[in-house]
């Protein structure tokens, strides 16, 4: 394979592949990129192996290139990306991303150094199954929203369903909702129809959270829409036996297209729930965020675990217009005897 491709969008290509490339691969080929050169369009692309054959992730990037590429080398992913650094290391950023890259076979080329990449042999690996895109939605808006809703999503391998964020596209919205049982995320934003008719079809897939985490910070350049694949919600085991794209979830954004398999399952519907006898307390966000920071380093210092300390949220009628945030002690005459911070609160029903 050779090309030539400017070092910029070389590395935001290679930093978006990374999502599909394991941290401890089972095959040394899993930690490597295919780079296929055609014409002036280079393509990055990485699989990540499915345990029953297919790849749970697979990312294509495209970025243009010097007319006359051609060919393909599949190349480690890390490696490379250090070598790509290391090349315009002490050059301004501007100057780094224009820095001309050739790239032939399993040599980087730069106009001042010349350094041999480990390459392995291509895998023969089929094109990964691409949901149909549903429907699109702002990018930096998307992104914003998954930041809110992933740190609720469990980290739990044994309860992957929980791992997940839920997606579902219906009636010109996009809900995202996530929980590992104590907490509950859930967020609504405008989508937009694929074919820009009214679209009565509801569309749903549970996504990795560990993807998505990795997606959201790989995305702070990129400010234009996400079109969104997702497989109806109606679809059932049978179904995804017959057609393989029911079993993936895909997002687009610039050049980069990523594919992932869904989780089986869907978000627990009764933790999202509302509460029909209870009211509402509007507070000041930093006021109660300190106040939690406080509760939970108390309880940390009285002993309890930091991923598992908790607070308890009290609001009384003795209390009015306040909410206490109180560390929740393993002892409950330690508990009688706290106190904790007041915020104010302005009760609605």
């Amino acid at each position: 394979m050779h090309a030539r491709v400017a070092a910029g969008p070389l590395r935001r290509a290679l930093n978006l592949a990374s999502l599909a490339v394991r941290a401890r691969p089972e095959q040394p080929a899993h930690a490597g990129v295919t780079l296929t050169a055609q014409g002036s369009t280079l393509t990055v692309a990485a699989y990540r192996p499915y345990a029953d054959g297919g790849t749970d992730i697979a990312v294509t990037v495209s970025l243009g290139a010097d007319p006359g590429g051609t060919g393909r080398s599949t190349l480690d992913q890390r490696e490379l990306t250090r070598v790509l650094d290391a090349a315009v290391k002490a050059d301004g950023p501007a100057q780094a991303a224009r820095t001309p890259v050739d790239l032939h076979g399993a040599s980087v080329s730069t106009p001042d150094v010349s350094v041999p990449v480990r390459s392995y042999v291509t895998p023969v690996t089929a094109a990964p199954p691409v949901a149909p895109i549903v429907a699109t939605v702002d990018g930096p808006e998307f992104f914003r929203q998954l930041t809110r809703v992933l740190p609720v999503a469990a980290k739990d391998e044994t309860l992957p369903v929980l791992t997940g964020v839920e997606l579902r596209v219906s009636a010109g919205t996009l809900r995202l909702r996530a929980t590992d049982r104590h907490r509950a995320a859930e967020t609504v934003m405008p989508a937009q129809p694929w074919d820009h008719h009214e679209d009565t079809t509801a569309y749903r897939a549970l996504i990795p959270g560990d993807v998505l985490r990795q997606v959201v910070k790989s995305s702070s350049p990129y400010n234009g829409p996400v079109a969104i694949g997702l497989p109806d919600e109606t679809v059932t085991r049978t179904d995804v036996l017959q057609n393989p794209h029911l079993c993936v979830a895909t997002l687009e954004f610039g050049p980069a297209t990523l594919t992932a398999w869904r989780l089986d399952g869907v978000a627990p519907p009764s933790v999202f729930a509302p509460i029909a006898d209870g009211g509402t307390l509007t507070l000041d966000r930093k006021d109660l965020i300190r106040a939690v920071r406080k509760a939970r380093a108390v309880a940390t210092a009285k002993g309890a675990a930091e991923q598992w300390a908790q607070v308890s949220l009290t609001h009384s009628a003795e209390d009015a217009g306040v909410l206490r945030v109180a560390p929740r002690l393993p002892q409950k005459h330690e508990r009688d005897r706290t106190t904790g911070t007041a915020v104010a609160a302005v009760c609605g029903e």
